[in-house]
């Protein structure tokens, strides 16, 4: 039995749902399974998992509805559900690609922003944590500076934010 789809290509935002559609292009014999698998149920789920068709409506469509789940990271993702069913001529992939929503950012206390400036006495020090809004890809490095080098300096090498230490603040 021929597994119909449609359509087999979605484009969904992160926390977003979209459906597609499942038929069959026979009347089967009996009850006919479909199986819908999420080839990541940490970042995309299908529901229902499993359709069933009989000769009275194997050809009106059932939904899926497919939806991409908030992460911290600011990557897009690209995924393949497959639909299968034991006696179906072939398995049909439904391609996902997720625009992600996240955005990568430095995340820095209210003093430190530049319309409410960090007030430290003559003489003095303070400490400012800096922190990523969102996991990166990849390495990100932030030189730290003093928009004026005249009336402060800033003590420190760059800091470096990876996958694994985004969220953890450094000075």
């Amino acid at each position: 039995i021929l597994l119909v789809v449609d359509p087999v290509e979605l484009t969904i935002g992160e926390s977003g749902q979209l459906p597609f559609y499942v038929s069959l292009g026979a009347a089967p014999a009996g009850t006919f399974t479909v199986e819908i698998t999420s080839p990541d149920v940490d970042r995309l789920t299908v529901a229902p998992g499993t359709l069933q068709f009989v000769d009275l409506d194997f050809d009106d469509p059932q939904p899926v509805m497919v939806t991409a789940l908030e992460d911290d990271d600011v990557a897009d993702g690209h995924y393949q559900i497959v639909i299968h069913a034991a006696g179906a001529v072939d398995d049909v992939p439904v391609t996902v690609d997720v625009d992600d929503n996240d955005e990568l950012q430095l995340d820095v206390p209210p003093s430190a922003e530049p319309d409410d400036p960090l007030d430290v006495g003559e003489g003095q020090t303070s400490v400012i944590e800096v922190e990523l809004t969102a996991q990166p890809s990849g390495d990100v490095v932030v030189t730290v500076a003093a928009a004026d080098a005249t009336i402060a300096t800033v003590a420190g090498g760059p800091l470096t934010f990876t996958a694994a230490n985004w969220d953890v603040a450094q000075e």
